[in-house]
């Protein structure tokens, strides 16, 4: 189950980047699909306008930010359910009881972090969907910056859980 959802979080990263790529690639400012999470109205509403406005396929680079989008919910259920695996996994084997109440700590975290993102995903549609309503734009930029906290401080423990469990797992064989 782990190297499957490991797959499909690698290759959904991959198709996100590739997206990410499309759209810095060919607007003219190069404004990157990341920066859509942390704009404030005035530059939030410049790239999803400058993005209206060029051609890609059958749509606008705004049609793939759109995608991308969507795209992200799998993204979500991928990487929450490989949060709560590994960190599950890992707390079995954890000795340590404060890192073992951490990586407890990271099944919670890893729910919330899912929440966040999904707010977020939905605050870029709502702004997508009202890009031309003056006066209707939500920033995702506060939860935004929440789930990347909370994500870095989440993927920390586990690795410095990792760590630690195979550095005495040397020390035991030798």
């Amino acid at each position: 189950m782990k190297n499957i959802l490991w797959v499909l979080f690698i290759s959904l990263a991959a198709y996100s980047f590739y997206q990410g790529s499309i759209v810095a690639g060919s607007a003219p400012e190069h404004y990157q699909l990341i920066k859509a999470e942390s704009a404030d109205s005035s530059l939030g509403r410049a790239m999803f306008r400058a993005w209206e406005k060029i051609p890609y396929g059958h749509g606008t680079l705004l049609t793939v930010v759109q995608r991308n989008t969507h795209t992200d919910y799998f993204f979500i259920l991928t990487y929450t359910l490989l949060l709560l695996l590994c960190s599950y996994l890992q707390m079995q084997n954890e000795t340590y009881l404060p890192l073992n109440s951490l990586l407890r700590l990271n099944i919670l975290l890893a729910l919330v972090i899912a929440s966040l993102d999904i707010t977020e995903n939905i605050k870029i549609l709502y702004n997508i969907r009202h890009l031309h309503d003056a006066g209707l734009y939500c920033s995702p930029y506060i939860v935004s910056t929440i789930k990347w906290l909370l994500s870095g401080w989440a993927v920390l423990i586990y690795l410095i859980s990792l760590t630690r469990s195979a550095l005495f797992s040397r020390r035991r064989l030798a």
